[in-house]
């Protein structure tokens, strides 16, 4: 049910949390540990921030406080209507943050659990910038670009280590070089990071490797991404000078 003023839908009405849907393209996909640690949280101390949604009951903010009081049961809400021109604040009048342990403890897991339950998806990002999401208002460039390689480095060429294989991305290593001589460079030059996703069936998926893996070691290179571009960028010059000719 939504709430109207005339002819005009305002915002969906919720009443309890299951009339609230989560974020399905949330970026942070969360840690086992974080989402224990909300959980016990609302168990010892009750709720303590509250979830933000948008006008039709979608989550932009809490998505996790939103799963562990789903699964603890936890079903009243209370609802401030707002168009972000006011802060809402939470007030616990059950407890006293001079003499209250709980109320401290309640200021340490907070923080604690947004820390430990945090772990950033890059294929979310990387649709929310295909969507038009700036995020290097949120990043440096080499934090970014760490949050790509760290990804990358799970599906890494399964090939005997070289001496390749030990270097590191050559794109954040140049972050790294600006932000060291000019910490400046970060707001002039920008890393854009995308995935090509292949879909291929089992057995090309077999002989795709296989030969990957060949390409890797004639190349020097340690991950797919690598592989790819230089076989990519070597094909297109080599055709690029056939035309010429």
């Amino acid at each position: 049910m939504f709430g109207f003023l005339g002819d005009f839908i305002l915002s969906k009405e919720i009443t309890s949390l299951s009339d609230l849907t989560p974020d399905d393209k949330n970026a942070n996909s969360g840690t086992e540990r974080g989402a224990y640690m909300v959980e016990r949280s609302l168990e010892l101390y009750g709720a303590g921030r509250s979830i933000l949604a948008d006008k039709n009951g979608k989550v932009i903010a809490g998505n996790k406080t939103l799963q562990g009081a789903a699964h603890i049961g936890m079903e009243d809400v209370i609802v401030v209507k707002t168009t972000g021109k006011q802060l809402v604040v939470v007030q616990r009048e059950d407890l006293d943050l001079e003499t209250d342990a709980a109320a401290k403890e309640l200021g340490v897991v907070d923080n604690r659990a947004s820390e430990v339950g945090l772990e950033w998806d890059p294929e979310v990002l990387t649709d929310l910038q295909d969507e038009g999401a700036d995020l290097t208002a949120f990043f440096f460039n080499d934090e970014l670009a760490a949050i790509f390689e760290a990804a990358e480095e799970e599906i890494i060429l399964p090939y005997e280590e070289t001496e390749a294989s030990h270097t590191e991305n050559p794109n954040l290593d140049r972050a790294r070089e600006r932000s060291q001589t000019d910490p400046e460079s970060e707001a002039d030059e920008t890393v854009s990071m995308r995935f090509v996703q292949l879909f291929l069936e089992a057995a090309q998926h077999e002989e795709f490797m296989q030969v990957l893996k060949r390409l890797s070691k004639q190349l020097g290179t340690s991950t797919i991404s690598d592989t790819v571009y230089k076989v990519v960028i070597n094909a297109g010059n080599q055709a690029a000078g056939e035309d010429q000719s």
